[in-house]
């Protein structure tokens, strides 16, 4: 601050205007040096600085110093120094003559040029001239000396050039000390200023775009507080501008290719200004044409309403501004669509208060998510995700343009045919997850209902097992912390679980049980594969050191390196590799590699972690593995094994996946401990513990500490559950406490033994098998025998039959008994049969107490509330049946069991009718339905067609009410025969798989619903034994029945059961052969270990099915209004339309690939086993007392065709040619055996239906895989075509030319049809069926003939080739003589009476529409569903065949007689330690046997049977053969008929095939080839 001037200063102020006159006088003078030329200036400026603005005497003492500062040798003196003073003297100067000027325009300018190198200066407030240039810029502010700027002629480039370099210089270091005088000169030059140049707006508007914001965020706060004090006099021109741009107007501005980003800064700054111009927005919305700007208008328009504070006023007062950016939501071009939908969520917050805006919003969202663009609709994804994130309540709105909830929108992208729409759309869901979670814990009436949020991780892992590459996404990726939020405590994730269990139900739990059970796979893989690599390494290490040794002491074998994991025989690997860990480790690598195929080069990456030298890796890769490791010491270790892998390289992405698996993220350790905990507070909790128990076991091994806390609470139902928890997780339990050290609680044992004699029914089962398992099968054994009499007394007690939990839980005591100590039950097993067969089935219940309270409404009227007797002896039933099954497949059954069993199955087999009110049900008391019951349990209503043409009539069945407590019967009797199936099925005969697999087509739809289940549970039980693959395949053929089922979601879950059975077995097939290839064994297969072996059941179940058509059936259909046909069949059915059905729901399970579907190799690789297969069966007979071969040989032919046709499908229309199958054809002999009289046939001729009642085509003409949604990314119909389409009227045969020329336009029509049809992407390649039956329609033909070849060169050709191909007995789906589109034959009219019943007439006319129903009899009834199989001998009679005479004699045989006649030459083979009479022929075999096949190959490999000689009808005169090419002749010596038949002809004898033993084929080879024409 200056001093204070006093009044003997004014002689001062003399001597100051004098130092000013001789400054001017030395600058005019001689040249001066620097040094006194910088005093001189520096003296000047300091007496200017101190001069007032109105001394006169001041401005005429520095006339002359203004003089010489206006040279140029001043003004543009080189050194800087000089011109920073030069300007603070010429500020003063210009302050001191203000308003006027000393100097001309050419000087005025070079002065301003002058002050703008000097305000350049001021960036760095560190510099030591900062505070000199500070001073000038304070003065020419002050004074507005800049305002002489706008008189010169170049002003405008002048202003520019100032804006330009006083905006710049301005920055976040010197904004305090400049922002003021800068912004107040600026101000003036704009207000003063008569116009604004164009470059000088630029300028300025240059400073409020966003790139400039984020590189000097001090210079855009000075341009935006100028605009703002400016706003009156800049808003003209800021319109002006704008509105070129926006309409298109030409301007020279360097801003017009970013003014939508102009726009919204110049909005952000001074919103008023631009109000006027938003209507013209609306116009750029919907601009079309070359160099429309759609895209960033909208993106404009949507942060103009979104991201400021007067958003929504702008929408309240512009609503069509609004309506037109929605209205790009379905812009032309994705982009712009993207455009919108980033913004949906702040728009729907922006126009809080109007629902119909928020609608509009929402429902524009939504309906991207159907968009063909894949990325709009992944961005549709993140939009609507967010706003349910945003608003919860959103997720039941019904703004979708009748699509459903939004919600429900959001989760079908999940099966979008995108991957990246997929992912995208699970990363969404997961994140609303945890987000709904989180607002439910802290705000729970602001959060959506718990059922919608736990529906969310049900469909993300019911996908993720679907879907393989999206679900390695989802649990690596989106549940990679867990399902719920990490930060939930575990107390309260715990109670999530649980519900999230309970909502799961019984439909989506076992997709639970599955991933929780795949993970503890890999856990348990990963062990093996560190512990394997141990012993490997160890192995490596103890050769080196004995070659070593064997230098100098010579060869000596060492002892092989032992181990728990390398001796028990775990993991891959055959017996060929029980003693090289590297083989087995090499087969585990494999395996895993077969897991982790989400990860690029899995088995390379797999190889290199294998080979790092670092062992702290597998140090934590072992602890991740570890069954109940802690979430924590799991991120801990996979943290540190990845910082030591590192990150990039096949071996980082396998340990990168490996970690994101191994981690306990889904249910951590701690979640249960906390559930445990909160066990005695919930039953839900406590479900949700037993359930876990069950399905994943290790989870809980390291809980044995808290599950004895749960016994000790005073609690019944905790230690109840604690007991069924034990009972499954026992052995890791005990396990972990044998690794730990620590001892199991001794007061355990007597805390079960007090349990196994009190409490429910579950409890005491559960009791009983948590005991056996903590003391072991030795010492339990001696206090089950006291256990049983116990239980054995209650069961005779009085009080028993009056309190039915007693009774029911003494019978659950000694089932468990039965299942795990076999050989104690044993002494109480007649007991025990008695009791329930001839006691308790017999016995008046009905005044004890039931198992469950009564509820009048629904007992007895309602599916599962069965009234109390029904209730309680059914369910003695099913026990009775667990008690006589071993749970141990080591365990055989004593003949004794057997003969018990048998009494239980016929027992069971009586309960599978359907008459509720036949005798043997009047002991079970049941209770029939009112007719004021609801709807769901009337069975469907009927109709039959009498008679056929106009004089039909209908004749109507009343609807009739199902019985639920006779469903629940036969659901029981279900239940019991498929577990007595497990040990007991080589003895059941076939009429009781006949009766039980008919029973599945059951007319209420819950009995269906729930047998499916039980029948899915029971072959997923017997696939994972390895001894059960021909027993899992004969049960898994049931699952194809369900193809005629009504209801979608049941035959959705039989097609998941089914296929899930194929691709189970098929895995294991091949685990089976690369063990046996790395052992050296070969790998060959038998089609009886693969899952095509359940196709002769099912052509076997078809044939015999009560509803097959018979000759009076297809007659009556033929003679048939086509209304009364339609009304029966279904539109455009047949009688064989539910058949064909139920074929093509298999062959789908068996022929879709799971990778790549449409790929014609792909499809073609599954095909040649079944073709060979179905033409073997052309060579069997049906081996039942009443044979249907014609039958078998029918659906055979129609199983071909459905083949080629679903393959058709799959590749659109491309051919799929199958290869051979080199391996062998093994039938089960229970249904069919050899043709030993058409062996000498060469072509199996055709037997399909006529082209009337059977036209070549799919199941309502689509895969069942993809309408029921299994596999919705599977070609469709055909566009534009209907479904069933009338048939035109036959014509007549035609002859010569015209037959030929007729021909040639059906192939052409063919041809176009099938390229029009394959060129479209989005439908199949399959003509419809009435174009292929249309094509082969009144074309000559017969069953079994010869086809004839086409005429010339080509024709006969193939007929070569066919001839050559037909050897294999794997021909291609299109060679087949099955195959009615290439043959162009008249398949042939069955002869009447063929194998047909008047009963079946009545039952297929009597069915309802398109599906055959059951008529089941009655025990002891000769009906034609049973009796034609009630005489035939069982799988465990060797099933040998005799002649017609010995077959009546064995009728009035005694059966005890017959049994050991049959059974004396299996005896006396199985005593030489071989197979019965296997001939040489390999090509088939007739078994059902269980046993492994390996041991079969085998027995004939240690003692080969003798080849059989050749039929004589077989033989070739030797001319003829020689005629022959040596290629050719080689194929029919391969293919002659090698049978044991022909000694037995030429001793006299009948054609009585060989017997066979069990584990024993009678093979006999076919030969298909056909003959030449």
């Amino acid at each position: 601050m200056a001093p204070r001037r006093s009044s003997y200063e004014f002689q001062d102020d003399e001597d100051s205007h004098e130092a000013l006159q001789r400054a001017g006088k030395a600058l005019l003078g001689a040249k001066l040096g620097k040094d006194q030329l910088l005093r001189t200036l520096r003296s000047a400026g300091e007496h200017l600085a101190e001069a007032a603005q109105s001394s006169n005497s001041a401005k005429l003492a520095s006339r002359d110093l203004a003089k010489a500062l206006g040279s140029p040798q001043l003004l543009q003196h080189k050194d800087k120094e000089v011109r920073l003073y030069v300007a603070l003297c010429l500020c003063h100067i210009l302050r001191l003559s203000a308003p006027d000027t000393p100097f001309s325009d050419e000087q005025l300018q070079s002065i301003f040029e002058l002050f703008n190198s000097v305000y350049s200066e001021l960036d760095d407030p560190a510099s030591p001239h900062f505070q000199l240039c500070l001073s000038t810029l304070e003065t020419v502010s002050q004074v507005k000396c800049s305002l002489l700027i706008l008189d010169l002629p170049n002003w405008e480039e002048l202003t520019v050039s100032l804006f330009s370099t006083l905006l710049d210089v301005v920055n976040e270091e010197n904004a305090e000390l400049l922002h003021g005088t800068v912004l107040e000169l600026l101000r003036s030059m704009v207000e003063e200023a008569d116009d604004l140049p164009q470059a000088q707006l630029d300028v300025l508007l240059t400073r409020l775009l966003p790139a400039h914001r984020t590189e000097s965020p001090a210079g855009h706060s000075l341009a935006a507080s100028l605009v703002q004090r400016t706003e009156t006099t800049v808003q003209p021109y800021l319109q002006k501008f704008l509105t070129a741009l926006l309409t298109g107007a030409r301007t020279d501005s360097e801003l017009k290719g970013d003014y939508h980003s102009l726009f919204y800064a110049i909005h952000e700054t001074v919103p008023q200004a631009l109000l006027p111009l938003l209507p013209l927005l609306r116009d750029e919305l919907e601009a079309d044409g070359e160099g429309a700007k759609r895209g960033p208008t909208a993106d404009l328009v949507a942060r103009l309403f979104t991201q400021h504070p007067s958003g929504a006023t702008i929408i309240a007062e512009y609503p069509a501004l609004l309506e037109g950016l929605l209205g790009r939501a379905c812009d032309k071009e994705a982009e712009v669509r993207c455009k919108v939908l980033e913004h949906a969520g702040p728009l729907v917050d922006a126009c809080e208060g109007s629902e119909a805006r928020q609608a509009a919003i929402v429902q524009a969202a939504v309906g991207r998510l159907h968009d063909v663009d894949d990325g709009v609709r992944k961005a549709a994804v993140g939009a609507v995700g967010a706003l349910l994130q945003r608003r919860p309540a959103l997720a039941s709105s019904q703004h979708t343009e009748g699509r459903g909830q939004v919600l429900g929108c959001l989760v079908a992208r999940l099966r979008d045919k995108k991957m990246t729409v997929r992912r995208e759309a699970a990363t969404q869901l997961g994140g609303l997850l945890r987000c709904w979670v989180q607002l439910a814990a802290e705000s729970p009436a602001h959060a959506p209902p718990r059922g919608a949020i736990l529906s969310i991780p049900l469909v993300l892992c019911n996908i993720a097992v679907r879907d393989t590459e999206l679900g390695a996404h989802i649990f690596d990726s989106v549940f990679r912390a867990g399902i719920f939020p990490p930060k939930l405590p575990p107390a309260e994730a715990a109670r999530w679980w649980a519900a999230m269990w309970r909502q799961a139900g019984e439909e989506h739990r076992p997709m639970l049980v599955r991933i929780l059970q795949g993970k503890a796979a890999v856990q348990r893989q990963v062990q093996l594969v560190v512990a394997l690599r141990g012993a490997a390494k160890d192995k490596r290490a103890s050769s080196l050191a004995g070659a070593g040794s064997s230098m100098g002491a010579g060869a000596a074998g060492g002892p092989a390196p032992s181990g728990s994991l390398l001796t028990a025989g775990g993991g891959g690997g055959g017996a060929g590799q029980a003693g090289d860990p590297e083989a087995r480790l090499q087969s585990l690598v494999h395996e895993l590699a077969a897991v982790l195929k989400d990860v690029s080069r899995p088995e390379e990456g797999l190889q290199k972690l294998l080979e790092q030298k670092d062992n702290h890796i597998f140090k934590g890769l072992s602890t991740l593995a570890t069954f109940g490791c802690p979430f924590k010491d799991a991120v801990a270790a996979g943290k540190d094994v990845m910082q030591r892998v590192g990150s990039r390289g096949p071996a980082a992405d396998v340990t990168r996946a490996l970690v994101a698996r191994l981690t306990p993220s889904l249910l951590s350790p701690e979640v249960l401990q906390a559930a445990m905990e909160a066990a005695a507070q919930s039953e839900e909790v406590q479900h949700f513990l037993v359930d876990i128990a069950r399905a994943s076991p290790q989870l809980l091994a390291q809980s044995m500490a808290a599950l004895d806390a749960m016994f000790d609470a005073d609690d019944p139902l905790l230690a109840e559950c604690a007991a069924k928890v034990l009972a499954h997780a026992a052995r890791p339990m005990l396990a972990h406490c044998a690794a730990s050290k620590q001892p199991v609680p001794k007061s355990l044992p007597g805390k079960l033994t007090g349990m196994c004699t009190e409490g429910s029914p579950a409890g005491v089962k559960a009791a009983v098998k948590a005991l056996v398992a903590v003391l072991g099968a030795e010492r339990a054994a001696a206090m089950a025998a006291e256990l049983a009499d116990k239980l054995v007394a209650q069961l005779k007690a009085p009080a028993t039959l009056r309190t039915h939990t007693r009774l029911l839980a003494a019978l659950k005591g000694l089932s468990m008994l039965g299942r795990l100590l076999p050989a104690t039950f044993e002494r109480v097993a007649d007991e025990v049969l008695d009791f329930v067969v001839a006691d308790l089935l017999e016995a008046d219940v009905s005044r004890g107490k039931p198992l469950v309270p009564e509820d009048a409404s629904k007992t007895g009227r309602k599916w599962r509330h069965p009234s109390p007797t029904t209730a309680l002896k059914s369910a003695a039933l099913r026990t009775l049946c667990q008690a006589l099954v071993p749970d141990s497949s080591r365990a055989q059954p004593t003949r004794a069991m057997i003969e018990r069993a048998q009494i239980v199955w016929e027992l069971l087999e009586q309960l599978l009718d359907t008459d509720a009110e036949a005798e043997q049900f009047h002991l079970f008391a049941f209770v029939f339905p009112r007719a004021s019951d609801a709807k769901p349990q009337r069975g469907p209503k009927r109709r039959r067609v009498e008679g056929g043409g106009s004089g039909s009539d209908e004749e109507a069945e009343a609807e009739e009410l199902e019985c639920t407590d006779a469903a629940w019967v036969r659901y029981s009797a279900v239940c019991g025969l498929l577990r007595l199936a497990r040990s007991y099925d080589s003895a059941m005969p076939s009429s009781l798989y006949a009766n039980l697999a008919l029973t599945f087509q059951e007319p209420l739809v819950e009995t269906r619903r729930a047998m499916t289940a039980k029948l899915a549970r029971a072959v997923g039980w017997l696939t994972n034994r390895g001894q059960s693959a021909q027993r899992s395949a004969k049960y898994a053929t049931v699952l194809a029945l369900m193809a005629i089922d009504p209801e979608d979601r049941n035959r959705a879950a039989a097609l998941r059961a089914l296929r899930d059975y194929v691709l189970t077995r098929r895995a294991a097939v091949a685990r089976l052969s690369q063990a046996q290839a790395a052992a050296g064994a070969g790998g060959g297969s038998l089609l009886g270990d693969m899952p095509e072996f359940l196709l002769p059941f099912l052509i076997f179940l078809l044939a015999h099915h009560p509803d097959y058509p018979t000759e009076e059936a297809l007659q009556e259909f033929a003679q048939a209004d086509p209304e009364d046909r339609e009304e029966v069949y279904g539109p455009g059915g047949t009688p064989f339309t539910p058949f064909a059905g139920m074929l093509q729901f298999a062959l789908e399970a068996l022929v879709v690939p799971l990778d790549s579907p449409t790929a014609p190799s792909e499809v073609a690789r599954h095909m040649p086993a079944l073709l060979k297969m179905l033409r073997s069966l052309k060579f069997c007979d049906d081996a039942s007392a009443e044979p249907r071969t014609q039958e078998a040989h029918q659906l055979c032919d129609v199983a071909m065709v459905l083949m080629r046709q679903v393959a058709l499908r799959l590749t659109k229309g491309k051919p799929a040619e199958p290869g051979r199958f080199p391996g062998q054809v093994l039938l089960p002999r229970m249904c069919f055996r050899p043709n030993m009289e058409g062996q000498g046939k060469k072509s199996d001729g055709s037997d399909l239906p006529e082209s009337r009642f059977f036209s070549p085509g799919l199941y309502q003409d689509d895969l069942f895989l993809r309408r029921l949604h299994l596999m919705p990314g599977l070609p469709g119909p055909a566009k534009g075509g209907s479904r069933h389409r009338a048939r035109p009227a036959a014509q007549p045969a035609k002859r010569g030319k015209a037959r030929k020329a007729a021909a040639q336009a059906v192939e052409q029509s063919e041809d176009t049809q099938m390229e029009e049809a394959s060129g479209d992407e989005s439908v199949g390649g399959t003509p419809a069926p009435q174009d292929v039956a249309d094509a082969h329609a009144g074309q000559p033909g017969s069953s079994g003939r010869q086809r004839k070849p086409a005429a010339g060169k080509r024709g006969r050709a193939a007929a070569a080739e066919e001839d050559e191909e037909g050897a294999s007995g794997a021909e291609s789906a299109g060679r087949g003589t099955a195959d009615a589109e290439e043959q162009q034959l008249a398949p042939p009219t069955k002869k009447a009476g063929s194998g047909g019943s008047g009963k079946r007439a009545v039952a297929a006319r009597s069915r309802p529409a398109g599906t055959p129903s059951r008529q089941q009899p009655r025990r002891g009834s000769k009906t034609d569903a049973v009796g034609k199989l009630r005489d035939e001998p069982s799988e465990v009679e060797s099933e040998t065949a005799g002649s017609s005479q010995e077959a009546e004699a064995g009728e009035e045989a005694p059966r005890a007689q017959r049994l050991q006649q049959r059974q004396q030459p299996v005896q006396k083979q199985e005593q030489r330690g071989r197979p019965a009479a296997v001939p040489q022929g390999r090509n088939l075999r007739a078994d059902t046997d269980d046993e492994e096949w390996e041991d079969d190959e085998e027995a004939q490999r240690q003692e080969p049977s003798k080849p059989a000689a050749v039929p004589a009808a077989v033989k070739q005169p030797a001319k003829q053969r020689a005629k022959q090419p040596r290629k050719q002749q080689g194929h029919e010596q391969e293919n002659r008929v090698l049978s044991n038949a022909a000694p037995a002809a030429k001793r006299g004898g009948s054609s009585k095939p060989a017997t066979a033993g069990k584990g024993t084929a009678s093979a006999v080879k076919p030969l298909l080839k056909r003959t030449r024409a």
